[in-house]
């Protein structure tokens, strides 16, 4: 297969572990697009996911597959914290953004406090999964407690 270098390309990959990054890295030359990351076109950095920042100021698209039950280790229930952590800074620093978020875990879009805006259920291997869809907008999009503002205004 043939890559079209002339196509204009903007990727940037990150994970918490070094590891991580260094085989993404190596897996993108054995991909034939090493022109690409000698270019820059492709990035792949070590960064915590709850401090990333865009690689672009045009919204983008952001695909990930987030720790959860089965991939933690050890199992911890910091995951879910961790992912109110993640959704807080995808919501102050993604605005206009897509992300796809691959889990067998059914309770991440409640952990984040967002809502999705698309589900698709199928199989990774024996694991169940949702593909959750989730349309990033500055601010909240909670309803104002019409109740608690008259209070507070007395």
């Amino acid at each position: 297969m043939a890559v079209n270098f002339d196509v204009p390309v903007n990727l940037a990959g990150s994970d918490i572990s070094t590891l991580i990054v260094d085989r993404a890295q190596k897996n993108a030359v054995l991909a034939g697009i090493s022109q690409w990351v000698n270019e820059g076109k492709v990035r792949f950095t070590a960064c915590d996911a709850r401090e990333v920042q865009p690689s672009s100021e045009t919204p983008g698209l952001i695909v990930t597959n987030p720790p959860y039950g089965e991939q933690s280790n050890p199992k911890s229930a910091s995951v879910a914290s961790m992912m109110k952590n993640v959704a807080d800074n995808l919501k102050r620093n993604f605005a206009g953004w897509a992300v796809w978020m691959l889990t067998s875990d059914r309770e991440l879009p409640r952990q984040m406090r967002l809502k999705e805006s698309k589900k698709i259920v199928f199989f990774n291997g024996p694991l169940e999964c949702r593909f959750f869809r989730f349309a990033m907008t500055a601010g909240s999009n909670r309803k104002e407690d019409v109740s608690q503002k008259e209070t507070s205004s007395d």
